[in-house]
């Protein structure tokens, strides 16, 4: 019996607490982005209490459930996947709960796909092993896999799995500068994660989250290669008790807002906000002045032009293949071809230099550069407008070619002082609306869905309207 009890005190007894940390191989965790110089100083920026502390992670990634019979993957050069291998997976809500997502939205640099009522998605392209996917759902913070191709190809046959976490949000009041009125200002994130969901204006992954998108009616009445304009909750017009809230955050990040107001082209971005941040109070500091923008307009040979519309303009939105413009503080060249705008922001401003009988040029102002005496060289342009005899089905949609076949900008008058610039144009009813084009311009397309049907020979006259049937 003693020998039996000594041999019971020699046994050492290990228990594994399953609860225990276990090392485990993560995707790369991006770093956070380059932070600008706050748009308002400490001092005057009350302060704000964050939500819990987060962990030392500053960028939240998809849970990606690690197989362990999987190696572990080392890169060191860009790898494609091989024409036998497709990018697939499986989406979840929750990180432990494993509930099939169906409907969400997953990007892969330009392919973009649905998962199905188990959660499944496949993209049978070959998207480069360096591209990131993204997850995209509803009320879900966007998910996000780094290399994610590179991934998929060191895990085959076994698809990826990500898990989908509640999204955050932010929300607070925006003080007007200077005690002035919000009246006129715009908000919205400034560096939300992009996607490319073929939108304009660009809706970000975050944007998506918060239920950002076309509506269905928009989309049901659009010609074919129209592109309807989204709606986001997180884009938003302020009133005057400045309350806003910003949705489809993802944990663990910053994000700043910006702030914007047509009327002036004033332009304020925020100071980095955590995520979940709740009451955070904004107090707008208006940019500098810088002098006002002048100089002469003339055509090739020196000669002055008169009557010139010049436009300061910013630019509002810009992604996915298109651009917004708002202009503000227009002016008209002299007889003597000058201008002279009255004092604006010191932020990034482009000139716009136009008229009906010029070629508009786009001149790009930086902020600090002088451009008191700027020498502005113009070509020609002319008009034109599209009258169908064959009635409204001949063609949905028209654009205008130069004498090497290079689509060329065209313009259109929305109302007074508001232009919008495109190389396809819409035909409605069989008409379409005047349009001002380089004179260099010697084919008019036509196209009804999408694909062309007749094909003009067009000689523009910079005196008259040139009427194409």
């Amino acid at each position: 019996m003693v020998w039996l009890s000594l041999i019971a005190i020699a046994v050492a007894v290990v228990t594994l607490d399953p609860a225990a940390p276990r090392s485990a191989s993560m995707p790369r965790v991006r770093p956070d982005p380059v932070t600008e110089t706050s748009a308002e100083p400490p001092s005057m920026t009350p302060p704000v209490i964050p939500p819990a502390k987060p962990p030392a992670i500053t960028r939240e990634v998809a849970a990606v459930e690690a197989i362990e019979s999987t190696p572990t993957l080392t890169l060191t050069a860009p790898t494609v996947l091989r024409n036998r291998t497709r990018l697939r997976g499986r989406v979840f809500i929750g990180i432990g709960e494993r509930i099939p997502c169906e409907g969400a939205e997953i990007h892969v640099g330009s392919y973009q796909t649905r998962s199905d009522a188990d959660g499944g998605f496949e993209f049978p392209g070959r998207p480069d092993s360096d591209a990131t996917l993204v997850v995209v759902h509803r009320g879900f913070a966007p998910a996000v896999v780094e290399r994610a191709a590179a991934l998929a190809l060191a895990q085959a046959p076994s698809p990826l799995r990500v898990g989908l976490s509640s999204a955050l949000s932010i929300s607070g009041r925006v003080e007007a500068p200077n005690g002035g009125s919000l009246i006129g200002w715009q908000l919205e994130l400034a560096d939300g994660l992009a996607v490319e969901s073929g939108s304009f204006p660009p809706l970000s992954a975050e944007d998506l989250a918060a239920g950002g998108g076309v509506p269905q009616d928009q989309v049901r009445d659009s010609p074919v290669g129209w592109r309807p304009r989204p709606e986001s909750p997180n884009r938003l017009t302020l009133t005057e008790d400045g309350l806003f809230e910003v949705r489809g955050l993802r944990r663990f990040q910053k994000y700043r807002l910006r702030a914007w107001r047509q009327t002036t082209l004033d332009v304020c971005i925020s100071p980095p906000i955590f995520a979940g941040t709740q009451g955070y109070v904004w107090r707008l500091r208006l940019p500098p002045k810088r002098p006002s923008i002048g100089g002469i307009v003339t055509d090739a040979h020196g000669v002055p032009k008169a009557d010139v519309r010049v436009r300061p303009t910013m630019i509002e939105h810009q992604g996915n293949g298109g651009t917004s413009f708002q202009s503000c503080g227009t002016t008209h060249t002299d007889e003597n071809g000058r201008f002279t705008t009255k004092p604006l922001p010191d932020v990034d401003l482009i000139l716009r230099v136009d008229g009906p009988d010029i070629r508009g040029v786009v001149l790009e102002l930086p902020p600090g550069v002088p451009c008191s005496d700027l020498h502005i060289v113009v070509g020609g342009t002319g008009r034109l407008r599209f009258e169908s005899n064959l009635g409204a089905g001949e063609a949905d949609a028209l654009r205008v070619l130069d004498a090497e076949f290079e689509s060329l900008v065209l313009v259109e008058e929305l109302t007074p002082g508001r232009t919008t610039s495109n190389q396809l144009v819409r035909i409605e009813g069989g008409r379409s609306r005047e349009l001002i084009a380089p004179i260099s311009a010697c084919w008019l397309v036509l196209y009804r869905n999408s694909a062309e049907v007749r094909r003009v020979r067009l000689h523009l006259d910079p005196e008259n309207p040139t009427i194409v049937r």
